[in-house]
């Protein structure tokens, strides 16, 4: 089993070293697909098309959603971020307590909101919403608050205590728990309940008899 792990972190440092933004595309992709199944799994959605379902997993998990979560990990999150994380070490160069303050902030301030617009105007577009933005609007400031007391003392552990060679099962498994947070905020519906109508207590409201039919 330590020889399995010693081999896999082996390989993943290669493979992160050598093409770290492909590497990270697929890693964020397999971790937003992870998480939507987590949610689904535990919140035991339905999903809406089940006649062709070949198993019991295949009826209780809703791919296309799978599909679509991942689908905006790989092409903005891993890219992206890559992208990002390479500026900000650039800009800010080393580990001193300072630095690691200055990183958080801005990090907090000036990634956060661009990754949690593209998540939910992306899954927006994917799921070809009239309006876009609705989800956005509605979920955007939870979100962003969960994000802001998540993140930062999530990177603050990561830069002090985390040796490097450990940084990427870390950044890893705090990323799975953050696409958590996500799919979990995201299944809450914009759509208006929709309340069962009560013929007899209609009339009885408006003053008006009510006449069964009934013979």
């Amino acid at each position: 089993m330590a020889t399995m792990l010693r081999f896999f972190t082996s390989g993943t440092k290669k493979a992160f070293a050598k093409y770290p933004m492909l590497s990270n595309s697929l890693t964020y992709c397999g971790l937003y697909a992870a998480a939507e199944v987590t949610q689904q799994l535990i919140l035991k959605e339905q999903p809406q098309h089940t006649k062709n379902s070949t198993s019991m997993m295949e009826g209780r998990i809703d791919w296309r959603k799978v599909g679509h979560v991942a689908l905006i990990g790989l092409v903005f999150n891993g890219p992206v971020g890559y992208t990002w994380y390479r500026l900000l070490d650039k800009w800010l160069p080393g580990t001193a307590r300072r630095t690691i303050i200055k990183k958080m902030i801005i990090d907090q301030l000036c990634a956060c909101p661009p990754f949690i617009c593209a998540f939910y105007v992306g899954i927006s577009i994917l799921e070809r919403k009239k309006d876009i933005y609705a989800s956005l609007k509605e979920k955007f400031i939870p979100s962003y608050l969960v994000g802001f007391a998540f993140w930062p003392p999530a990177q603050a552990v990561n830069f002090i205590f985390i040796p490097s060679h450990l940084r990427i099962v870390y950044v890893a498994s705090a990323g799975f728990v953050w696409a958590n947070v996500l799919c979990f905020i995201n299944k809450r519906s914009t759509e208006p309940r929709i309340t069962e109508v009560n013929p007899v207590k209609d009339r009885q409201i408006s003053g008006q008899p009510f006449v069964s039919n009934k013979r």
